[in-house]
């Protein structure tokens, strides 16, 4: 029998909460970046951490596929849950400790189409 028939049915809500809250994870980050840089470190504090989301997604397979080789498929599941939990843990500490942010000193919100091309973006500006 294949892996998918054998899942047991509560298996699949919990890969749609891990699947919903790992994909907002790098959304989250790049805000959170975002409101901590100045405007003139946006270049670099993006390269760096592309860098980092690339060296993840070379080291994460490798890792959670020895993981579930060594102790179970379920290892799959537990290293989510200390990656999503030490993220908790460090957005309210982060949350306590950090310095507020100032909303007054953010800049405007500019909505970017996800699918278009800047010149196209630029003519529609030029008509408003």
């Amino acid at each position: 029998t294949s892996l998918l028939f054998s899942i047991e049915p509560l298996r699949f809500p919990i890969m749609f909460i891990f699947g919903g809250l790992i994909t907002s994870a790098y959304s989250v980050s790049l805000a959170y970046m975002n409101d901590q840089i100045k405007p003139e470190q946006a270049v670099s504090a993006s390269t760096s951490l592309i860098l980092i989301n690339g060296i993840g997604a070379m080291i994460g397979p490798l890792v959670s596929g020895a993981l579930m080789d060594f102790i179970s498929i379920n290892a799959f599941y537990y290293g989510f849950s200390v990656i999503l939990f030490s993220l908790f843990i460090f957005g309210i500490y982060r949350a306590r400790v950090g310095d507020e942010i100032i909303i007054e000193d953010q800049g405007e919100f500019v909505p970017v189409p996800t699918r278009t091309t800047p010149g196209i973006w630029q003519m529609t500006e030029d008509e408003q």
